[in-house]
């Protein structure tokens, strides 16, 4: 059956209004994630056609499975070193491909001054523990603190003996 050119336009108008109003209808819940940029580290690889293999660019050298299924093109934890014998292995399971030495200098953490006086957050990320857990260390006389205003700060060498095991 062909249509008129009347009930042409009002489709037409009923289209272009559905398609501008639905968009907003289901994006309009959406809700944007707050990322804290200066805390965090994305390590971006731009896959080439070609030569570049993604398992020897990030290399899981500490995985069975990886070992197994390239024995003879899978790198070995003794051969992440690159060409002045650097290593490159980023953690206790994966490592970078030797040419990508210059790399890993830029996702490892930069070394900073060692700091005398931590704030709670610090310590807290350091020992990898609860706000409740730095709570109960400070009460029970594990950790010294000093409080300046509203917050709380503690001796890095403190820190440091705790985590050596000088304080129990």
């Amino acid at each position: 059956m062909p249509i008129n050119r009347r009930q042409f336009i009002k489709r037409s108008v009923t289209a272009v209004s559905v398609s501008m109003v639905m968009p907003r209808l289901f994006l309009g819940s959406a809700d944007a994630q707050v990322i804290n940029a200066a805390d965090r580290k994305i390590f971006v690889v731009i896959q080439m056609g070609g030569g570049n293999d993604g398992l020897n660019t990030v290399i899981p050298y500490a995985d069975s499975r990886y070992q197994q299924l390239r024995p003879t093109l899978g790198f070995k934890d003794t051969e992440l070193k690159d060409a002045a014998g650097s290593s490159t292995i980023l953690n206790s399971s994966l490592g970078l491909h030797p040419a990508l030495s210059e790399i890993k200098q830029l996702i490892q953490p930069k070394q900073e001054q060692s700091k005398q006086w931590l704030k709670s957050v610090e310590v807290r990320k350091l020992l990898k523990i609860s706000p409740g857990t730095l709570q109960n260390l400070r009460i029970n006389g594990t950790l010294r603190f000093t409080r300046i205003g509203s917050l709380l700060y503690y001796k890095q060498e403190d820190i440091n003996k705790l985590l050596e095991g000088g304080q129990q």
